[in-house]
């Protein structure tokens, strides 16, 4: 598998990395599921798709479904890797499993790739998340 850290680098928002991670655990979805799970407008959704498309990261066209590009799917992977391994050291603080998810989802964007490894090594480079999904 090609480094995650070789992807061309391109600032995202809370909004464009919570779809590619919609989209990376759900597979291909409609503009409106999309926007009814991110809770944005239609337009903002068209608009949102229309930028990440042009990043690289989703293969998409006006009126129809997205999917991950090969660069969007690396980089979800490491947007999910982030979040799961957050969950992680949340729940060793005493947070339980639905506690620490929502507090990962407000701050795993935030932080770096460098923290992100420096977590999985201070965890022991944990397999899974207190949820059982795989951290990628």
């Amino acid at each position: 598998m090609r480094q995650i850290s070789s992807i061309r680098r391109k600032e995202l928002n809370w909004s464009e990395k919570e779809c590619l991670r919609l989209l990376y655990e759900r597979g291909v979805m409609r503009p409106g599921e999309l926007a009814t799970e991110l809770k944005l407008s239609h337009s903002t959704i068209t608009e949102l798709l229309q930028r990440l498309a042009e990043k690289g990261f989703i293969v998409y066209e006006k009126y129809k479904e997205a999917r991950l590009s090969k660069d969007g799917t690396l980089m979800a992977m490491k947007i999910v890797r982030k979040h799961r391994l957050l969950e992680v050291l949340f729940v060793k603080m005493g947070l339980n499993a639905c506690e620490a998810c929502l507090e990962a989802r407000k701050v795993d964007y935030l932080i770096s790739d460098d923290l992100a490894y420096k977590m999985c090594y201070y965890l022991g480079n944990p397999e899974k998340c207190p949820c059982g999904k795989r951290i990628p």
